[in-house]
Formats: C-alpha cells, sequence, structure tokens
C-alpha cells in the first residue's frame, strides 16, 4: 500500500535469486535466466492511487523440477515530475521491500518412466 499524498510514483525493482525463510526438503533456489526473469526494472504508481503490481516472468520448460524460490526487491522510489508539483518531501521505502516467490513443483518432478519393449 501506498502513502503519499500527491503525484505519480516510480518504483523500482529487481527479481534475484535467493530466500528469506528457510528451503523446505522439496524446494531449492530458482535460477536467473532460467527459472526466471531477472533485471533492474520499474512501475509507475499513478497520482491519486495507492496500489501498484509488479510483474514477475516466470520462464518455462519442460524440465522435471521440484518447487523453487526467489526474491522481488524494491530498491527505490521517486516521485515522477518533482519539480512540475513543488512537492519538497520525496517517498521513500518503507520496511517490507523483499517478497520471495515460490514455483511449484513442475514437469512431472518425480520423474518420468519409460519402459522400452525389448525385441
Amino acid at each position: 500500500m501506498l502513502f503519499y499524498p500527491s503525484g505519480a510514483i516510480k518504483v523500482y525493482f529487481e527479481a534475484v535469486r535467493g530466500n528469506i525463510t528457510a528451503l523446505q526438503s522439496d524446494q531449492g533456489l530458482a535460477l536467473p535466466g532460467e527459472d526466471f526473469v531477472t533485471g533492474r526494472r520499474s512501475i509507475v504508481i499513478g497520482n491519486n492511487e495507492d496500489v501498484g503490481s509488479i510483474p514477475v516472468w516466470v520462464i518455462d520448460d519442460d524440465t522435471p523440477e521440484l518447487g523453487e524460490v526467489f526474491l522481488v526487491n524494491i530498491t527505490g522510489v521517486e516521485l515522477v515530475n518533482a519539480s512540475q508539483l513543488g512537492n519538497t518531501i520525496p517517498p521513500s521505502l518503507g520496511p517490507h521491500s523483499v517478497s520471495q516467490i515460490t514455483l511449484l513443483s513442475n514437469d512431472d518432478p518425480k520423474g518420468v518412466f519409460k519402459f522400452v519393449q525389448q525385441r
């Protein structure tokens, strides 16, 4: 939730490898570039809006995998067109700037068994 009196806010974020909570026995760390798209990006939350959505891109594959996790960090915020609005108080990050994303087990994570017919 965003609490700022006026003006659009630009929010910078990045998806990175890591975890906040202890991994379960059936979890691992997701790999940047293989399991999710990494990089620094931004969104704009418009004037008089109090919520914005941060897009996260998961890379689909057909590799059997157990659950995996990665992080999305909010790295910065700034007022858009601050000079035009005359605001002197810049926005700042609150205490909750990291979220852990969990990718569920997929593509038959326990394995695929095939039997070849003997001739």
